[in-house]
């Protein structure tokens, strides 16, 4: 299903790098990979679950604030998933 979206923020997928949720991009390319997109699709723990604190998820949501608009929100079982446009293009 989500075989045609592309996750802005990694380096390497899961298989190449060995690990669970695969290794992402320093936040200055994570920020430039966001601002290049007209729209972003955002999977993230379900409202009132403690939130990421690294530099790369400030770096992700400070993006998203400044630039986006929130569209539309679905929660999904554990998980909500949002998806941002530039403003005036939802």
């Amino acid at each position: 299903a989500y075989a045609h979206l592309d996750d802005l923020a990694l380096a390497s997928s899961p298989a190449a790098s060995g690990t669970l949720f695969g290794t992402e991009v320093a936040p200055a390319e994570i920020r430039a990979r966001m601002l290049a997109a007209p729209r972003i699709v955002a999977v993230a723990d379900a409202y009132g679950e403690p939130g990421d604190s690294t530099g790369r998820a400030a770096t992700k949501s400070a993006v998203l604030r400044a630039h986006f608009e929130a569209c539309e929100t679905r929660r999904v079982t554990r998980a909500q998933i949002t998806v941002y446009a530039r403003p005036g293009y939802c």
